[in-house]
């Protein structure tokens, strides 16, 4: 919440988007030497807000790849871009 909040700059719903990215459908895959941790929220978010989530999850991918430096992969967590990704594109 204290990386989030001046990001939103919204209390009275940044709960509710926290919970959200924390209930995610997503995949994880290594690939590279890095963990790509990708994330389908299931609410659609506003561009506005979507960049801003975008940015949280970036700020959080370094942090957590600072903590735990040269003893685990690095790891890289991102928004899905829709369901295709995550189910295969439709024909």
């Amino acid at each position: 919440m204290d990386i989030f909040r001046p990001l939103y700059n919204n209390y009275r719903d940044d709960h509710v988007i926290l919970r959200e990215l924390a209930r995610s459908l997503g995949i994880i895959e290594k690939r590279d030497g890095v963990v790509n941790i990708r994330l389908l929220p299931t609410m659609e978010f506003q561009p506005k807000v979507k960049q801003i989530v975008s940015n949280f999850l970036e700020q959080m991918s370094n942090l957590i790849n600072a903590h735990f430096d040269g003893r685990h992969l690095p790891v890289r967590i991102q928004l899905l871009g829709d369901q295709s990704e995550l189910f295969g594109k439709r024909q």
